[in-house]
């Protein structure tokens, strides 16, 4: 993948419609819905979304703080844990329309015209709201670990935003003044309902005096309590302390009103995520274990530092989701890391071969014309972000590379441009939207896609509307002619490639990415059924 030429703002939560609909197609083909299908992958991956989502939010709240890591741990583990009772909830939502009035499941066509509403009800705004709201649990769990951290040195305060908009509930705490081992902190430590503003801040002791404890109960009870019509108290589940209970959603939360069975598979799910799934890596050595333990797969990392940590880490779950989806990706990609990893691994190897083959040449000859041989041959342009090479099978150097010198801020800014001036498409200006589209290759590679009638069915149409139809509808780089001259770059495989990329990063891919994105599923379900 490669860039245009510079250049963001906030983005909502993302969970893909064309992920929502994956699962209600597994809820068709199965005819009912049970809570074991949970652990099944496209309902899998539809939690996976919302958690990721969710985990943004978190990860803006827990910004340059610093918390314990096993709070850290437990944070993680309660956001998948409700993201799975949320996809249980919205899941036995749909499936509730899965039979027409005789009792026969309804043909899918028919069946995801009426469930599909469900997806904005759910993953838009619900799903906007809660990481929201995960972004101030996570700030004031963040808050509550410094406030651990100093004791009963300070009491503690309750202010809110103290403008017009604030609940006149809660415009009763303003100025509530507490010690910190207070019971009260354990029920009204913000964000006390949704879209809550207040917070909590430490105090010299002395210099406030202490609110009534008497009439401290009274207040924290007027503030969470919100009766609907049948009389339920749907404020009661914001009682409680996201730090001192470590998790981001309280635990009356309705998503958690289901079945022991579910409870259990959730469960289960969140221990198995933690000791197979979890990418607990702290530097680049321990990433580049994890590659190679987790994922089976040859790694460097040269040219990452530190503070990429979170760039290696999402490269590693787009590698790991795609190796679930797509097992037979795994002989393809025998290598994942950096272009200088890469080129350093292949140096190498070829200074092993070279030494054999010549025992009596002196060694720094033989190292550098390795290494010269390997820049020549595995290196690439400053311009290109990764790539995707089925060279070197031998050494088990195939795979995918990521260009180390766009790491950090600076291939985020460039990739926004890009999609700003329609070089990439929609939705694709993250570093896992790059391994998206040379993911993309990979299966293209294994479906032999580029040459199939049905995709040149899709491209061909495409191709006849001209270049500008294309930039406009996919991205300039699809059918870049411009570059037609270039040996590396062939305009059907890059088509699929950033259909591939904006199937998976869009949250309402466009017609071309779709159909792309469709044709691949249906190609690779019948690959697994000859």
């Amino acid at each position: 993948m490669t860039l245009a030429a510079e250049g963001g703002k906030d983005k909502k939560p993302v969970v893909r419609l064309s992920t929502f609909r994956n699962a209600a197609k597994h809820l068709q083909k199965a005819g009912d819905f049970r809570p074991d299908m949970l652990e099944d992958q496209p309902i899998r991956t539809l939690i996976d979304e919302i958690t990721d989502a969710l985990m943004e939010g978190v990860n803006i709240g827990l910004k340059d703080a610093e918390i314990p890591t096993e709070m850290a741990d437990r944070l993680g583990r309660d956001v998948f844990v409700f993201s799975g009772c949320k996809t249980y909830h919205e899941l036995r939502e749909a499936s509730q329309l899965l039979r027409d009035d005789r009792g026969r499941i309804k043909p899918f066509g028919k069946f995801f015209e009426e469930v599909r509403q469900i997806h904005p009800e759910y993953n838009e705004r619900y799903l906007e709201a809660e990481h929201q709201f995960a972004v101030h649990s996570a700030q004031a769990a963040a808050q509550w670990a410094e406030i651990e951290r100093d004791g009963n040195d300070y009491d503690l305060q309750y202010r809110t935003a103290n403008d017009g908009k604030v609940r006149p509930a809660h415009a009763k705490l303003e100025g509530l003044t507490r010690p910190q081992d207070d019971p009260c902190w354990s029920e009204i430590m913000p964000p006390n309902g949704w879209k809550c503003r207040c917070r909590v801040v430490q105090v010299r002791k002395g210099k406030y005096d202490y609110t009534d404890r008497n009439e401290v109960s009274q207040l924290v009870r007027e503030a969470t309590t919100d009766l609907d019509s049948q009389g339920r108290n749907r404020a009661e589940m914001f009682r409680f302390n996201p730090g001192m209970d470590r998790v981001i959603f309280p635990k009356h939360h309705p998503y958690y009103n289901l079945s022991i069975q579910a409870k259990t598979v959730i469960t289960d799910m969140a221990d198995k995520r933690e000791v197979k799934n979890g990418f607990a890596a702290k530097t680049i050595a321990e990433a580049e274990e994890a590659f190679r333990t987790q994922l089976g797969v040859k790694c460097r990392l040269d040219g990452f530092k530190k503070s990429d940590m979170a760039q290696v880490q999402e490269i590693f779950a787009c590698v790991s989701h795609h190796f679930t989806d797509f097992p037979e990706l795994r002989d393809k990609i025998k290598f994942v890391g950096s272009v200088k990893g890469r080129v350093a691994a292949l140096e190498d190897v070829k200074y092993t071969e070279l030494c054999k083959l010549n025992p009596g040449m002196q060694d720094d000859v033989l190292r550098k014309y390795a290494k010269n041989w390997a820049k020549r041959m595995a290196g690439c342009s400053s311009s290109t972000y990764a790539y995707s090479s089925k060279n070197f099978t031998e050494y088990a150097l195939n795979g995918l590379a990521f260009n180390s010198t766009w790491a950090g801020t600076k291939v985020k800014k460039q990739l926004e441009y890009d999609v700003q001036h329609k070089f990439h498409p929609v939705g694709c200006d993250t570093v896992k939207a790059v391994f998206d589209h040379e993911l993309g290759h990979k299966i293209d590679e294994m479906l032999s896609l580029y040459t199939d009638p049905d995709f040149l069915a899709i491209y061909n149409p495409a191709k006849a509307q001209g270049e500008r139809f294309i930039a406009d509808n996919l991205s300039a780089y699809a059918y870049c002619t411009s570059f037609f001259r270039k040996s590396n770059y062939t305009p059907q495989k890059e088509f699929i490639a950033e259909a591939w990329s904006e199937y998976r990063n869009n949250e309402k891919p466009r017609p071309l990415a779709v159909a792309v994105g469709e044709l691949i599923n249906r190609k690779y379900d019948a690959k697994k059924q000859n």
